[in-house]
């Protein structure tokens, strides 16, 4: 495991493992889905970059669907998750 690098004050975590554990940590609660733009917002609070937390979506085969607002995009766990 690699040490977390700081960049702009912020504790950048870097595993794709640790991402994706986050992320299912984040959607459970919440019924297993939320908007990308939320999850994504609240990873980059913890310290992972977009491209980590894109990986840990497809590590985890989160689903993409349309949240009824627009063109806002839910992500969901898969069944069984």
């Amino acid at each position: 495991m690699r040490d977390d690098a700081v960049a702009g004050g912020v504790a950048v975590k870097g595993t794709v493992v640790e991402a994706a554990d986050f992320i299912r940590d984040y959607l459970t609660p919440l019924g297993g889905q939320a908007l990308r733009s939320e999850v994504v917002r609240a990873a980059k609070n913890e310290g992972y970059n977009d491209s980590t937390t894109k990986r840990a979506a497809t590590k985890l085969k989160l689903g993409s669907v349309a949240s009824g607002q627009g063109a806002k995009r839910m992500w969901v766990l898969p069944s069984g998750s």
